[in-house]
């Protein structure tokens, strides 16, 4: 990745659409602090999950980070195909969603090799959590 690259994403990884929105770095680093952006809370439905909210609230936090995109699945789909729309061939009948959901899915990797930031970010987070 090429320098222009890298410092263009310093720019957007704290770049807000929306002023609730949170810089996921800053978020992530605050944890543990006295001055926590979000706080962890146990789900009221799934005890295994958890939710990052804004301190003080059951509100989950709305994030914002940037990476540079790497791969994904066909940009045609992911698993979702709307209504009565035929799916592709390539896409297995028990995968499709056929309404937005948490059953539809598109997965996508952003580039890791060169910006290695989300790998600490995830490590600061398995400890905070443990």
């Amino acid at each position: 990745m090429d320098q222009l690259t890298l410092e263009a994403l310093v720019k957007w990884k704290e770049y807000r659409y929306r002023p609730v929105e949170i810089p996921f770095a800053d978020a992530v680093r605050s944890l543990g602090t006295p001055d926590e952006l979000v706080e962890a809370r146990q789900s009221t439905t799934r005890k295994s999950d958890w939710v990052l909210c804004r301190p003080g609230t059951s509100a989950p936090a709305i994030f914002v980070y940037a990476g540079v995109f790497s791969e994904a699945d066909p940009y045609e789909t992911g698993n979702l195909v709307w209504g009565k729309a035929p799916a592709p061939d390539c896409l297995d009948e028990g995968r499709i969603a056929r309404y937005t959901g948490f059953k539809a899915a598109y997965s996508y990797a952003i580039e890791t090799y060169s910006d290695k930031e989300i790998w600490g970010l995830q490590t600061l987070m398995d400890t905070y959590m443990q």
